[in-house]
């Protein structure tokens, strides 16, 4: 038997195993005599009920109150062991008309003028209730003991429901080792981030998305990095470690996995806010968005699509329990829960910053290292991902942070407090907290002590001071050589594209001439003798494919990126760019930008 059909044959017998565990719930004696179906009361014309065998929600007109309705809500065999408990499993069937009209009527009575509340409905993930922390996976809820042990129970609790999903990976019984965090906090670490704290705030973040339905504040992390510098690995490898299908070939361990993973993924700019909340629902789950920007736009349409979602994403980090409202077309208000943690991966953000600086944390990967940095960083990955793609290393991340939360929560409110005393602003003091307190909760227990204080107050600083110096020059220049053509059926970036003509005489001449095409149709040229990428600023195609959607749609990009450039190569700005007069393909001379090999050229991982 081969590698995938072992780990077919074990992701089948994991789905038997759980179809099993559910049935003996549903049939146990604890069960006999309770309700089934659960009146949550009228809401317009629709009597609301909540089906204990299904785990799923109902609406019922008045005269859809029959056998064949209320046999879609559960099966007979259930509605006898909850109205005749005594009646042997040979007579339910001459009893189903009494059974089914006994049920109808208790369901109508029960009802009564209750109003149905949609805030008492809940999704998957982990949440509060007055019992204790609950994670609901789906196909199962678990209560976390005050001893640290998981105790499948009911999803009906005390204060809310919880509603049945697709399957997510369930606990384990043992937890990740402080060690193990540590190796999964260095895994992150080990990119070329500007930021060198960013690591660690990344995984921090993954704490925090998993936990999110019970932290008073959701944190939302902005990875911007040009193209080909391991922004898409990044993101595969936090969503490998969050359950995840493992797309090696030669580990399909994980592969097609029960749950296909514990994150919701979107494309950010094609996906509607309509879409987004349908598919969100009442879930407390990661999210992770790529592409987060919406240049290249057809009539405007992903650029509201964007915007709406971001609104979405700036209610999900409000503190509180924010719910969405929708109005639906049959007169119901639709609720959906805006309880989760957002990642996006882009080569630039559309962020205000003004607005938006507190709620995001924009994180950057820089391509500027050295060929032996990044074989030793590469090296550090390859150690932590084996770890990662372990059968039982996602069961054993959730069970340690189930395990923390009180600690985590303490601890998030103790380094907010030290860096408002430093003077961050509450908001921004809020989100660093929360994501610090994550990942001491990968690497240690219990309290923060002073040292970490200290740690975190350095961490802050040094955020601070990046976001300071990114400018928008930078943002620019990274949307400039990140933008990707089709390029002989592939898709290629700028940056690559100079490569490709620089490199013709040890390459494809012809793949060469063709480099030269696509970038001339950007308004883009090489200049080998400059060693510089020649820019025209009134290209069209800068106006309408690069840039457009943008800050610097319209072509406003000679202010951003020709900024304090003196005129010729001796009068180059602090990026090095420098302007000049220079002979366009099919325009003669303009005033063009030039763009230094340096930064260009840059050394490119061949996995993003």
């Amino acid at each position: 038997m081969s590698k995938g059909e072992e780990a077919r044959k074990a992701i089948r017998d994991e789905a038997a195993a759980r179809k099993a565990d559910n049935d003996a719930a549903a049939q146990s004696d604890a069960m006999k005599g309770r309700p089934i179906i659960i009146p949550l009361g009228e809401d317009g014309a629709w009597n609301v009920y909540w089906s204990r065998p299904h785990r799923s929600l109902y609406r019922l007109k008045m005269n859809e109150h029959t056998g064949a309705h209320l046999r879609r809500m559960a099966k007979l065999a259930d509605y006898a062991r909850w109205l005749a408990p005594d009646l042997p499993p040979d007579a339910v069937g001459e009893a189903e008309r009494r059974i089914i009209k006994q049920a109808k009527d208790w369901m109508l009575d029960e009802t009564g003028g209750r109003k149905y509340n949609p805030d008492m409905l809940r999704g998957r993930g982990v949440w509060r209730d007055a019992d204790g922390l609950v994670y609901n996976a789906g196909d199962a809820c678990f209560l976390v003991l005050p001893d640290g042990r998981m105790e499948r129970v009911d999803g009906v609790r005390e204060r809310y429901i919880y509603d049945a999903g697709a399957p997510l990976l369930h606990p384990a019984a043992d937890a990740l080792t402080d060690e193990e965090g540590a190796r999964l906090v260095d895994f992150y670490r080990a990119r070329p981030w500007v930021q060198p704290c960013a690591g660690e705030l990344v995984a921090g973040w993954m704490v925090c998305a998993v936990l999110a339905g019970v932290l008073p504040y959701r944190p939302q992390v902005w990875v911007n990095a040009p193209a080909l510098t391991g922004k898409s690995a990044l993101k595969r490898d936090m969503l490998r470690a969050l359950g995840g299908k493992n797309e090696d070939a030669d580990m399909p361990g994980r592969e097609g996995a029960v749950t296909g993973g514990h994150a919701i993924q979107f494309e950010a700019a094609a996906t509607s806010p309509a879409g987004f909340t349908q598919r969100i629902g009442q879930d407390a789950l990661p999210v992770a968005f790529d592409e987060g920007e919406e240049h290249g736009d057809d009539g405007g349409r992903k650029a509201r699509n964007l915007a709406g979602v971001l609104d979405i994403l700036r209610s999900a980090a409000t503190s509180g329990d924010v719910g969405i409202s929708k109005g639906g077309a049959d007169g119901t208000a639709k609720v959906y829960k805006a309880r989760f943690c957002t990642a996006l991966f882009s080569i630039a953000n559309n962020l205000s910053r003004e607005a938006d600086t507190s709620r995001f944390l924009v994180l950057r990967l820089s391509p500027l290292m050295d060929a032996a940095a990044r074989a030793a960083m590469y090296e550090r990955q390859e150690a932590a991902r084996a770890m990662t793609q372990e059968q039982d290393f996602t069961p054993r991340l959730f069970t340690r942070l189930l395990r923390a939360v009180p600690a985590l929560l303490d601890n998030a409110r103790t380094i907010r407090a030290h860096l408002m005393g430093e003077g961050y602003n509450p908001r921004r003091a809020e989100l660093l907290g929360l994501l610090l307190a994550g990942a001491h909760a990968l690497t240690k227990g219990g309290a923060v002590d002073d040292a970490y204080l200290e740690r975190a107050a350095a961490v802050a600083q040094a955020v601070e001071e990046g976001q300071e110096r990114e400018s928008d020059a930078q943002r620019c220049l990274d949307t400039l050589l990140g933008h990707s053509v089709m390029f002989h059926g592939v898709q290629k970036s700028v940056a690559r594209l100079c490569q490709i003509v620089r490199d013709a005489g040890a390459g494809n001449v012809d793949d060469a001439a063709d480099a030269r095409d696509a970038l001339a149709a950007l308004g883009l040229e090489w200049k080998d003798k400059s060693n510089a990428l020649q820019v025209n600023p009134a290209a069209r195609g800068l106006r309408e494919q690069v840039f457009r959607g943008t800050d610097w749609q319209g072509g406003k990009i000679t202010p951003v990126l020709a900024e304090g450039c003196q005129g010729g190569k001796d009068g180059k700005n602090a990026l090095g760019i420098w302007t000049q007069s220079g002979n366009v393909r099919g325009a003669g001379s303009r005033k063009v930008i030039m763009i230094p090999a340096e930064l260009v050229m840059q050394p490119m991982p061949p996995d993003d």
